[in-house]
Order: C-alpha cells, then structure tokens, then sequence
C-alpha cells in the first residue's frame, strides 16, 4: 500500500582478497553500503508498485566487482469489491423448487496486487471459490456474501460485500375459509345453524413474503376486513363467499369459494304402524301364520339436510297371551 515500507539486504556471498564491500542502491540513490548493506525502500503508491534494487561489491583495490538487480513489489488491496446478480434481486419463482441466479463478485483490477482470491457463501455456507457462480435458491431471502482476499496477504488484506437475494414464491394452496361456528362440510356447501351471525374468514398460508391482500365477498354480509366477514344465513337464503388473494410474486391466480347454507330442523316428527288389517287395528298379532313383522314407519317435516333415524324399543311389562292355534310354545 502506499506508504509502506520494506527493508532489504545485501551481502557478499564470498569475501575476496582483501575483503571488499557491498553497495545497495536504488536508482541513483545509495541505500546502504559495507560488509552488509540494507536500506529501506518505500512504496509511492500502486501506480508506481515495482521498485528495482541493485547490490553490487567493490573491492579495497577500487575493482568493481559483479552486481545483482532485484525488483521488490508491495502486495496491496482489495478495498473494495461489488456484487450483482442476475436476474436482480427481488426475482418471481413461480416455477420448480429452486431460481437459477447468476452471481458475479468483482474488484477494480488496478486496486490488488497480486491477484485476489474468491469466497462465495449463501447464508453463512461457502459455495465456491469462483468470480461468477450460478446458485440455486429456493423460495425465501438469502444472505450472500463475497470475501475477496490478497493471494499473498489473506489475512491481512482483504475486503467483503455482502448483498441479500429475495426469491418471492406463491403460496403453493388456494385460500382457505372457515366459519367461527362449528359447522358441519358438505360437499361443495358448509352448513351452519340458522339465523345466527357467524364470522367468516378467509386465509392464505405459505408462499414469500406472506399474503397480505386477501379479499373475502360475501353479499349481505356485514361490514368486516378485507378478510373477514360476519353472515347471517336463514333457511330461504344462502349465502356464497369467494376468497381471492394477491401475492407479490405476481404469480397467485388461485381462489375459493363456498356456499353457506342453513340446517334446520326436523320437525313434526310421527310414527306410524304400516300395514294394518282392519282385524288388527289396535293390535299387535306375532303369530308366525299371520303377520311375523311388524312395520313401524317414522316420518319428519321440514329438516335440512336430510334426517337420519334410529328407532328404539322399551318395553314397559311383559304379559303372555294363549292366543295363537297350534301354538305350544306359550
């Protein structure tokens, strides 16, 4: 780096007769001279990095013996280093499990000596040493770093940017609604006592960033949030709710809708006996010749959705009768 300095030697590698001295110099300047010669040489600046030292000896005699040149380097940088990606960051993964992205982490060339080295990392694991990687992200925000290093001086000079990709995935379902009363799902409706007010709400789960414009319609609902309503459902009107959801990937089309519907009911429920001889009318004959079934029919009014029956037999005595010809067993 510019004003940095370094301190270089020169000595003889064997003595002649009589022994002789070494100069150091740079340029025209002496940097040092005797047995062993050293000097500081200083570093100007990048623009003007190699700096050419010459050590030569001389004899006692005044004869000028072999020199050796050597060209010091400073090693300097990175400062700085930039990284882009393509496609830019936020990017729409409405497709597959993963986005290829194409990530390029550069330094001004002029600003390193020697070359840099390159460390790549997505979200604290390193993923490779290149200038340009191609990634494989998934849906969410990712924290990409690039640790640009000096080849010789890694620990000492070095530099990193660290840059976050956002990858906006849909939610991967269509919205869902429920109702804050418990209710009972049939098929393509949702069934809910009669004229009682019920909340309506609608949600969207999963996808990044989360969902924040879902809208629910409900007609003649009462005023609520965008995603939430409150119903009231009679017997003579149902109600039919859509739910519709924007997300910022651009990409979300998907929407439900449901009916709700009142369950009421049964009313005027009766039993009856079927298939009544006129013989037997207010009797009950098991008599296996004559009729070994009774049939016994139960009947409602109004219900929604269809009743289900279950009939139930409690006998309130016992008594026996001789009633039946041929009939031993009594």
């Amino acid at each position: 780096m510019s004003g940095s300095t370094a301190t270089c030697e020169c000595r003889q590698k064997t003595e002649g007769v009589p022994a002789g001295t070494v100069v150091l110099s740079q340029g025209g300047s002496t940097l040092g001279s005797g047995t062993v010669a050293s000097g500081t040489v200083n570093n100007p600046g990048k623009n003007n990095n190699d700096q050419t030292l010459t050590c030569r000896s001389e004899s006692s005699l005044g004869q000028a013996g072999p020199f050796d040149p050597k060209i010091v380097k400073f090693a300097y940088g990175p400062s700085s280093a930039t990284l882009t990606f393509s496609p830019t960051s936020p990017s729409n993964l409405c497709q597959g499990p993963s986005l290829s992205v194409v990530s390029l982490c550069t330094v001004d060339p002029s600003t390193v000596n020697p070359q840099p080295d390159y460390q790549l990392s997505v979200n604290g694991t390193q993923v490779d040493t290149y200038v340009q990687q191609t990634l494989q992200l998934q849906g969410g925000a990712h924290n990409i770093r690039c640790l640009v290093e000096n080849l010789l001086f890694p620990t000492d000079l070095f530099t990193d940017v660290t840059e976050s990709f956002i990858a906006m995935v849909p939610p991967p379902d269509p919205p869902e609604i429920t109702v804050s009363q418990p209710s009972v799902l049939s098929t393509g409706e949702i069934l809910v006592k009669e004229n009682v007010t019920i909340r309506v709400q609608c949600e969207v789960r999963g996808g990044y960033p989360a969902t924040s414009d879902v809208r629910l319609s409900c007609p003649s609902s009462q005023a609520g949030s965008s995603d939430v309503s409150s119903v009231v459902v009679t017997r003579s009107q149902e109600t039919q709710c859509l739910c519709t959801a924007t997300h910022d990937s651009g990409c979300y089309n998907k929407r439900s809708d449901v009916t709700i519907k009142a369950a009421y009911g049964p009313e005027g429920v009766t039993l009856e006996r079927k298939n009544v001889r006129p013989e037997e009318a207010g009797t009950y004959n098991l008599c296996p010749s004559v009729t070994p079934d009774i049939t016994m029919e139960c009947s409602v009014g109004v219900v929604y959705p269809a009743a289900s029956f279950s009939l139930a037999m409690a006998p309130t005595g016992i008594q026996t009768f001789d009633a039946c010809t041929g009939n031993d067993n009594k």
